[in-house]
């Protein structure tokens, strides 16, 4: 009988789990795993009203460390909010709400009262529970479905934005609470904890950030990516890249460096067209591509554009956003990946000039966000070369550079977005 009950519970997890396929997940290959956050990740987190810690407690894990703020100061409650409405989750979002518990890990120096709320557009509701032990790691459980207001209970149309953890003391002092490891998921969370891991080493593999890398992606990047091409439903000639700016020194042609540089890093058969208008005039900047965008798709029929800015292509950062929202949203349609390369500014330049390209590469860089779209920043490898510049240019050095840093972003795209080793 329990055999039996067990299956039936597996299969109402993996039906939920079907019927929610389509919709977003953190973790792609765990679609019963609606949300995770192991605060691992320093201040990248939507949990607000306290703090990211190291060693909490013991080990060498961060932890999140509910705060005393806003209202709960008076009430000597500490609580931590995490904004579920800032990631494109729906949750319940048509699963059943049965199957869906919400867990983390609790430490509590204060035997208190746990509260955990959920919050959706039209109300709230929580449960509470004693806290059985203090000075100790527990691991905490809440099918979602025991949360209640008055009458009211989780439905499967609600679309949750907050959850709110809160812990009342016992004593008449604040108490010193952390949080870890929270995840919401269909079935038990022991489940999925291995192949979490996995699918989070899978995620840092392929993550990358400007800072530290001079170019960005992620997992999200590369499930919008996959999609827009799915959808799109075209094939292109692989490894074919339009490149859009490739005058970027007079003398240096950028077409001869990008493909040197994918010769050196043995990047495989990369094809580098310049983009042109039908008398062979080159493109040279995101105005003249609006235009020529679609006619040299066709042309070259190539997969990826690289769409290299000019510090002169627009003059407002408004501009900025409409335009290259344009180029961008036209390649995603014809089924290429579009990569944006930022404006290439000497570290001298007059504060009129950088505070003009700052106020581009922002824009830029915003609509790129938002379109899941990966960008180049190329002060990465050319702020702290002297000789990237010459005469207010990029001289063949910079050039060089920035090839190399071109190809690097091209390639992982190849990777991770065209699945090609």
């Amino acid at each position: 009988m329990k055999r039996a009950c067990c299956a039936a519970l597996l299969l109402l997890v993996t039906a939920a789990a079907s019927r929610a396929e389509t919709a977003w997940r953190p973790f792609p290959d765990l679609p019963q795993v609606f949300f995770y956050d192991d605060f691992e990740g320093g201040s990248e987190s939507v949990f607000e009203k306290g703090r990211i810690v190291k060693n909490a407690t013991t080990g060498n894990s961060s932890a999140y460390e509910l705060g005393a703020t806003d209202w709960s100061v008076g009430d000597r409650i500490v609580w931590g909010v995490g904004h579920l409405s800032r990631l494109p989750l729906k949750m319940p979002g048509g699963a059943d709400p049965n199957l869906i518990s919400i867990n983390f890990m609790l430490w509590s120096d204060d035997p208190g009262v746990l509260i955990v709320k959920l919050f959706h557009p039209r109300g709230d509701y929580e449960v509470a529970q004693r806290i059985q032990k203090a000075n100790l790691w527990t691991p905490v459980s809440v099918p979602i479905m025991e949360l209640r207001n008055g009458k009211f209970r989780p439905e499967a149309d609600h679309a949750c934005t907050k959850l709110e953890i809160q812990v009342r003391p016992r004593d008449k002092r604040l108490p010193t609470v952390y949080i870890d490891n929270v995840m919401i998921c269909m079935g038990n969370a022991a489940q999925y904890q291995q192949r979490l891991q996995t699918a989070r080493n899978q995620m840092a593999a392929m993550a990358r950030n400007t800072a530290r890398d001079g170019f960005s992606f992620s997992q999200q990047y590369q499930t919008a990516l996959k999609d827009a091409l799915k959808m799109a439903g075209k094939r292109r000639k692989p490894r074919t890249v339009l490149v859009t700016g490739a005058r970027l020194n007079n003398d240096v042609d950028l077409i001869t460096r990008l493909t040197q540089a994918a010769q050196k890093q043995r990047a495989g058969n990369f094809t580098f067209v310049a983009a042109s208008a039908p008398d062979a005039v080159p493109v040279a900047g995101l105005q003249d591509l609006r235009t020529l965008l679609l006619y040299n798709l066709q042309k070259t029929e190539a997969e990826m554009v690289l769409l290299v800015m000019q510090p002169g292509d627009y003059t407002t950062a408004d501009a900025v956003s409409r335009g290259l929202r344009v180029c961008l949203e036209r390649t995603l349609t014809s089924g290429a990946v579009p990569v944006v390369c930022l404006p290439a500014v000497p570290s001298d330049a007059s504060g009129d000039v950088r505070q003009k390209s700052d106020a581009l590469s922002s824009a830029a860089s915003a609509v790129c966000a938002k379109l899941a779209v990966p960008w180049i920043e190329p002060g990465t490898v050319l702020a702290n070369a002297p000789d990237s510049f010459a005469g207010g240019q990029l001289s063949a050095a910079g050039v060089e550079r920035l090839s190399v840093l071109a190809v690097q972003t091209l390639r992982h795209m190849d990777q991770y977005v065209f699945g090609r080793k």
